[in-house]
């Protein structure tokens, strides 16, 4: 939604300002892409700050979404007891502190899984800073202009939002580990390509598919490692998703860290590290529950007679298997 609030934002000054393209000699374009360092690029025209007013436009545009979300949100969305949240066994079942729930967030960072899954969160929050920060600088801004931000950006967000919608239906159908692998696949050749690619204000298609590529990366991470975050730790959501925010805040923080520090090429090699260990890490914890699935379904097997103590508290304490279903209580208008 950011992606296409600035979208709009930089359309709506483009129109207000009548901003024409700059037209750059091949000299400061040998600059863009992967060989762009923040430091070398006083020269460019195409990077020139905008005047105040503009910033102050786009600034009150953003100002005005956040207000509107914050007020849709207060009177429209129904709250979660509604719908059976408060359960017993999990940590939604009574009212905690922000001080009980910062505990429970570094509590959470015992479990395997948890830890596991750190790399690939930080990377969704690198990903992000990249495309937003990176790519519109070094490319889309060097080659073709500030003013072509805008509609960069807003081919990232509708690709993004439509592969949202779509990726949540079909995990039903394909399971979520294919679309997780898509979703690394597509990253993958896009930073490959970044690397090697060298922006030129004739090939603007290009810039379109690469933004439209990055934002089905984007739908993959955005649901498919919510909802692996959801099934993983059923009985510890709240502490499960502040983790997800903590360590995705962390990807955005170290990739605006050293945005001014390293060029392009860098930061795109450290982006590729991060998915590899990432996706290491996903893989793991991917055979760690398919071993755990088929010893529960034994267990299960077993007259609760024959079971010992052990086997039972492996069944209870199992954060897949929530035997609580029952005690939801689902309200209706």
């Amino acid at each position: 939604m950011s992606s296409g609030a600035h979208g709009v934002a930089t359309i709506v000054d483009d129109f207000g300002n009548g901003t024409s393209s700059s037209h750059l000699d091949e000299s400061n374009l040998e600059s863009c892409g992967a060989n762009f360092c923040v430091v070398e690029t006083s020269n460019n025209a195409n990077l020139q700050r905008p005047p105040d007013s503009e910033i102050f436009e786009i600034s009150a545009i953003y100002l005005s979404c956040i207000i509107a979300a914050v007020v849709i949100i207060a009177v429209f969305l129904d709250p979660l007891s509604r719908y059976g949240e408060r359960r017993r066994g999990s940590i939604s079942a009574t009212e905690i502190s922000g001080m009980q729930l910062l505990s429970a967030t570094f509590k959470q960072l015992k479990k395997a899984n948890q830890q596991l899954l750190i790399p690939i969160t930080v990377f969704i929050g690198m990903e992000q800073a990249f495309i937003g920060a990176d790519f519109t600088q070094a490319y889309v801004s060097c080659a073709l202009g500030i003013h072509q931000i805008g509609y960069v950006m807003i081919c990232f967000g509708v690709v993004n939002a439509i592969c949202s919608i779509i990726f949540g239906s079909a995990m039903k159908y394909i399971g979520r580990v294919v679309i997780i692998i898509l979703g690394s696949i597509v990253h993958g050749a896009c930073i490959i390509y970044l690397l090697y690619w060298r922006p030129h204000p004739d090939h603007q298609v290009i810039f379109f598919i690469l933004s439209g590529l990055w934002g089905i990366g984007d739908a993959v991470w955005q649901t498919q490692i919510n909802g692996l975050y959801g099934a993983l730790f059923r009985r510890n959501k709240e502490a499960a998703f502040s983790n997800y925010r903590l360590w995705e805040s962390v990807g955005f923080v170290v990739a605006y860290a050293y945005s001014t520090n390293l060029c392009a090429r860098m930061k795109l090699y450290v982006l590729f590290g991060v998915l590899v260990s990432g996706m290491v890490g996903y893989t793991i914890v991917e055979i760690r529950q398919l071993k755990k699935e088929k010893r529960l379904k034994k267990l299960e097997e077993i007259p609760k007679q024959q079971q010992t103590e052990a086997d039972r508290k492996v069944i209870e304490d199992d954060d897949e298997k929530d035997e609580l279903e029952e005690d939801i209580v689902v309200t209706h208008l």
